[in-house]
C-alpha cells in the first residue's frame, strides 16, 4: 500500500475512512490512476456518483450477522447469481471469480467471518455493494454448504448527509 496514494485520494475525499480507501479504491486508483476521469472505469467504481456526492456521505461502520444484512434486490440478485454459478461449476464464472469466492470460503471455515469488510451504499431500496461482491458471494456459498447457519460480518456503510439527495440519480463528475 502506497501511502502517497491515500493522500492523493484523501485530498479528494477527506471523509472517506482510511480503511475504506485501502479495501476498495486503492486498487483501482494502482490500475487506472488518479483522480478519476478520462476513458477508464472509475465511473462504474465510484457507482455513477460525482465527487461531490462522495464527499457528502458519512461513514459507519457495522458489525452485522450476515442474516442481518439487507441487500438492495439487484445486489442480492447478483451475488446470489455468482454463489449459483461458483456451486454449480457454470462456465459463466471466471476462473479469477472461483479463486476469489473459494478464498473467501477458506477463510470462513477457519474464522466464522468474513475477511475483509464489505463497502455499501444505504439505499431506500436495502445496501448497494460498492465493493464486496466475491465476498458476500463467497458467504452465500459457504452458507449454503450447511455447515453454520449464519456467519459475522463488517460493513462500511455510506450514508448521504442530505437525505433528500439519497435516492436522486446523478451525472458522473469529477
Amino acid at each position: 500500500m502506497k501511502q502517497s496514494d491515500i493522500l492523493k485520494i484523501k485530498k479528494d475525499l477527506p471523509n472517506f475512512p482510511d480503511k475504506v480507501v485501502e479495501i476498495w479504491l486503492l486498487p483501482f486508483c494502482n490500475k487506472f490512476g488518479w483522480p478519476p476521469g478520462g476513458t477508464d472505469n472509475w465511473e462504474s467504481v465510484l457507482m455513477y456518483k460525482p465527487k461531490q456526492w462522495w464527499q457528502n456521505v458519512d461513514w459507519n461502520k457495522k458489525n452485522l450477522k450476515f442474516s442481518d444484512l439487507k441487500l438492495s434486490k439487484n445486489y442480492d440478485d447478483c451475488t446470489d447469481n455468482m454463489a449459483r454459478n461458483f456451486l454449480s461449476k457454470e462456465d459463466r464464472i471466471t476462473v479469477d471469480e472461483v479463486k476469489r469466492i473459494k478464498s473467501v470460503k477458506n477463510f470462513l471455515t477457519k474464522n466464522l467471518r468474513v475477511p475483509e469488510p464489505i463497502i455499501v451504499i444505504e439505499t431506500e431500496r436495502g445496501y448497494d455493494i460498492a465493493d464486496g461482491n466475491h465476498r458476500i458471494a463467497g458467504v452465500k456459498s459457504f452458507l449454503r454448504d450447511g455447515l453454520v447457519k449464519d456467519v459475522d460480518i463488517d460493513v462500511w456503510v455510506a450514508v448521504s448527509t442530505s437525505r433528500s439527495d439519497l435516492f436522486k440519480n446523478h451525472d458522473f463528475a469529477w
